[in-house]
């Protein structure tokens, strides 16, 4: 069975450093703040997807934030392809056209994913900040 390709997005280290300190009560404000940071990433990325068919544009998806169990402070939303759509990766970064065996040329990268995340770095920033000071004033920084 193949494996399907993934990117994953660095970013926000010292972010979730401070998410660490905060407890469990924060959690949800957090988890709500990367919901509403995914989705802003999701619409500036379905902007900037190549269209041909609009297939992959309107396959990406948000796939919610949730508590992770064995990273209990770490809460993250994804921007991810359907199934039926997993070959936008290689649409972003491009890739080796082969028939027979043998390369018959190259599929230059249309990069449309890391783009949209670099653009909206200074908002998702943001967002999570606001989350965090939020949950700091309801719970008194426990």
């Amino acid at each position: 069975m193949a494996r399907k390709p993934t990117i994953k997005i660095e970013g926000l280290d010292e972010l979730m450093k401070q998410v660490q300190g905060l407890g469990d009560k924060a959690m949800p404000y957090l988890q709500d703040g990367a919901n509403r940071a995914g989705e802003l990433i999701l619409n500036r990325t379905r902007s900037r997807a190549p269209v041909l068919t609009g297939k992959l544009r309107d396959n990406l998806q948000l796939k919610p934030a949730k508590i992770d169990a064995k990273y209990r402070y770490k809460t993250m939303a994804t921007v991810w392809f359907s199934d039926d759509t997993q070959y936008g990766i290689y649409v972003e970064l491009g890739h080796r056209v082969m028939r027979g065996g043998k390369q018959v040329g190259k599929a230059g990268e249309r990069p449309f994913l890391r783009p949209a995340a670099d653009e909206s770095k200074k908002e998702a920033i943001e967002i999570m900040r606001d989350a965090m000071n939020k949950a700091l004033k309801e719970h008194g920084g426990e």
